[in-house]
C-alpha cells in the first residue's frame, strides 16, 4: 500500500509539473508572437508616428477584443506620454484580404493608413492602387467616420477595394473609440516650432513651423521682414488659401504633389516647400 501511495505520489507530481511547463511554453510562445508581431509592424507605426520613443517600449500592446478584422492595436508613446494609436485591421477587398494599418491621434483624428499585408491581392493598375501615397495621403489628419465621395475619392475602378478599407479605418477608429474617451482632457499635445529661411524669387522666404507631437503640421506662417515676392504673384504664399493646403499634413513634402503652387510663382511656392521640410529636420534632429 506505502509503495502504492508513493507511486501515485509521483504521477500526480509528474502531471502537475508537465501543466506547469505547458502553461509556461503557452504564455512564452503568447509573448514571442507579441515580440513578432511589434518587431513585423514597428517600421509602418513610426511612419504613421514619426515622433515615437526610441525602442521597443514606445508601443504599448492593448489588450482588446479580436473581433471584426481588429486583430490587435498599441499605444504608440514618447516619454511614456501617449501619441496616439496604431491598430491592425483586416477587411475582405475585391481580390482577397487586405491588411491595413490605422494611425488614430488622441483627438481622433487619423495620423494615416499603411494598406497592404503578405496575401494583398487587389487587381494591378486598378484596386492595387489602395497601396499608393495618392490614395492613402487623403486619410492624414481626416476625422472619422469616412464616406467615400465625400472625404476620400475612391480609386477609378476599383469601387470594391475603396469601400472596404473606407469601411476597415472607420470599424478600426470605432473600436478605440473608448480609449479617446478615456484619455480626453488628460492628453495633451505638445508642439514643435522652429524657423527656416530659403531664398525665393525676390528674397528670403522665412516660414514659421508648428508640428504636433505626432509630425503633422498643426501651424504655418509665411513671410519676415525681408520678404520681397513680388506682389499679387508670389506675394500670396503668405495667404491662407496656400498655406492652408500644408496643414494635417507630414514633412517632407514635394510640390507638385503634396503641395500645388501658387500658379505664377513656382520659385516662391518651392521656397516655401523647401524651408518647411528644413524646418520639419531640424525638429527631428533636435528632440
Amino acid at each position: 500500500m506505502d509503495k502504492q501511495r508513493k507511486w501515485a505520489g509521483l504521477i500526480i507530481a509528474a502531471v502537475v509539473a508537465a501543466v506547469g511547463v505547458t502553461a509556461l511554453s503557452a504564455g512564452g510562445s503568447a509573448d514571442a508572437k507579441m515580440d513578432r508581431d511589434l518587431q513585423t509592424h514597428e517600421g509602418l507605426f513610426r511612419q504613421l508616428f514619426p515622433y515615437a520613443g526610441e525602442g521597443m517600449d514606445a508601443f504599448e500592446r492593448m489588450t482588446i477584443e479580436a473581433k471584426d478584422g481588429l486583430e490587435m492595436a498599441y499605444t504608440v508613446l514618447r516619454g511614456g506620454e501617449p501619441l496616439g494609436y496604431a491598430v491592425k485591421q483586416t477587411v475582405q477587398g475585391y481580390g482577397g484580404p487586405i491588411e491595413l494599418i490605422v494611425g488614430i491621434r488622441p483627438d481622433g483624428t487619423l495620423a494615416g493608413i499603411h494598406v497592404g499585408g503578405a496575401d494583398f491581392n487587389e487587381t494591378e493598375g486598378l484596386g492595387a492602387k489602395a497601396k499608393e501615397a495618392s490614395f492613402t495621403d487623403q486619410f492624414i489628419g481626416k476625422h472619422v467616420p469616412l464616406t467615400l465621395g465625400q472625404d476620400i475619392d475612391g480609386i477609378s475602378g476599383a469601387t470594391v477595394t475603396s469601400t472596404a478599407i473606407i469601411d476597415g479605418v472607420n470599424a478600426a477608429a470605432a473600436q478605440m473609440k473608448p480609449h479617446l474617451k478615456q484619455n480626453s482632457g488628460i492628453i495633451q499635445q505638445d508642439v514643435l516650432t522652429a524657423n527656416a529661411s530659403v531664398i525665393g524669387y525676390g528674397g528670403p522666404v522665412l516660414v514659421r513651423l508648428t508640428l504636433d507631437t505626432s509630425g503633422a503640421i498643426q501651424k504655418l506662417d509665411v513671410g519676415g521682414v525681408r520678404f520681397m515676392e513680388t506682389e499679387g504673384v508670389g506675394s500670396r504664399v503668405k495667404e491662407d488659401s496656400f498655406t492652408s493646403l500644408f496643414i494635417s499634413k507630414v514633412p517632407p513634402l514635394a510640390l507638385g504633389q503634396d503641395i500645388d503652387a501658387v500658379s505664377g510663382a513656382t520659385i516662391s511656392s518651392r521656397a516655401v516647400v523647401d524651408a518647411v521640410n528644413e524646418a520639419a529636420v531640424f525638429l527631428a534632429q533636435n528632440q
